[in-house]
């Protein structure tokens, strides 16, 4: 007797799910991001000279305008930094470079793969 055994799901282009979820998603090279609870699947991630050196000037000139304020301060993040929207419907994007107030930073989550 043969059972059917469901393949892996390897595209959720479109697919409903929540913020939980989509972190459990594998981490490959694709590049997703969680629009109003909907998966977006952008392809593989790739970046030009042009808008890696664009983002690290962005980044040196916060980080310098950060380290000029009084404590305390936020931080700079970058890199593709996940950030759940607030005021939408699960919503979890990739941000190349970001400001975290002073008051939000402590509350944040700091996890690593």
């Amino acid at each position: 007797m043969s059972t059917a055994t469901e393949q892996p799901r390897t595209s959720w282009q479109g697919a409903a799910m929540s913020v939980e979820e989509f972190l459990a998603l594998p981490d490959d090279v694709t590049h997703r991001e969680l629009i109003q609870g909907r998966v977006r699947e952008l392809g593989r991630t790739t970046r030009n000279r042009f808008h890696s050196r664009l983002v690290i000037r962005i980044g040196y000139l916060l980080e310098n305008g950060m380290d000029r304020q009084p404590e305390p301060r936020g931080e700079v993040v970058g890199g593709e930094a996940g950030f759940w929207l607030t005021g939408t419907k699960e919503s979890l994007v990739g941000i190349d470079v970001a400001v975290v107030s002073a008051e939000l930073s402590p509350k944040l989550p700091c996890r690593r793969r």
